[in-house]
């Protein structure tokens, strides 16, 4: 979903930590810590000994957590919002360090056995509540990231809707329209100033002649939405839902609305 920020150019914050930097400060406090109190009955006598491969493997393999951690979860909170809360940022990002730590230094040690591996496990999340400074620096630094929000565009024009026998009228600010809802032979119309929805004897189809022109459009069959209060679009394997703005109903979209949908959102 592209928004006005889209169209910003984008200026690196020099207080912002590259996930980089925070990539190699692991590895390096994790080899350093291996090396130095040699936890785990690691012996080092040389160049050839396979305690030393693996303490220099340690931060290519960080490297490669974090970089790959920092584009998964950018990537999935565009579908999972509670990412967007830096606490689960930083618990995902240790928790993976953790794992992705215990799985190599026990393939390298062949430790078969669940007693070596759990207390490995524990020895290694002890080792990790170090570093998790660094990963709660870089969180810190980084800007709180909002779900995908347009901005509203204030509509002074009044839309007047009428029921299909023309006998009753209804005028609202397209912008405190939220959605309508079909309910039988009736329209359900939500809106931002009201808690209870506003009922019309009306179709979506008929109301959708009387609103053409309007950012309010058809995503469902049961459905019309604003899509000025679109705050957030969650995708899954069949679905697409909707978040707007003061809601907690998500809204579905049809698969036949989805390109419509993104079109609408993204300004075209």
């Amino acid at each position: 979903m592209e928004h006005e920020s889209s169209h910003r150019m984008n200026v690196p914050n020099p207080n912002q930590l590259h996930p980089l930097g925070l990539a190699i400060g692991i590895g390096v406090f994790v080899g350093a810590f291996l090396l130095i109190f040699r936890p785990f009955g690691l012996i080092i006598n040389g160049y050839g000994d396979p305690a030393f491969w693996l303490i220099l493997g340690i931060i290519p393999l960080n490297v490669f957590l974090v970089i790959i951690l920092d584009w998964a979860i950018k990537w999935l909170r565009q579908h999972w919002t509670w990412l967007t809360n830096k606490s689960a940022a930083v618990f995902t990002t240790v928790s993976v360090i953790i794992a992705g730590n215990v799985a190599y230094q026990a393939a390298f040690q062949e430790i078969t056995t669940w007693p070596d591996l759990l207390e490995m496990i524990g020895q290694v999340a002890l080792i990790a509540a170090f570093p998790t400074l660094f990963v709660l620096l870089y969180y810190r630094k980084q800007p709180t990231e909002q779900p995908e929000a347009r901005p509203l565009e204030p509509s002074d024009s009044p839309l007047v809707l009428h029921d299909e026998a023309q006998r009753e009228t209804l005028t609202l600010l397209v912008d405190d329209i939220l959605y309508i809802e079909s309910d039988r032979n009736y329209a359900l119309i939500h809106t931002r100033i009201s808690p209870k929805p506003h009922l019309l004897r009306s179709s979506l189809k008929a109301l959708e002649q009387q609103i053409e022109g309007t950012p309010i459009i058809r995503c469902h069959r049961s459905y019309l939405v604003n899509t000025t209060q679109v705050i957030h679009r969650r995708r899954s394997a069949r679905k697409v839902q909707l978040t707007l703005r003061d809601c907690d109903t998500r809204i579905p979209v049809s698969l036949q609305f989805v390109e419509r949908i993104e079109d609408a959102l993204s300004g075209e």
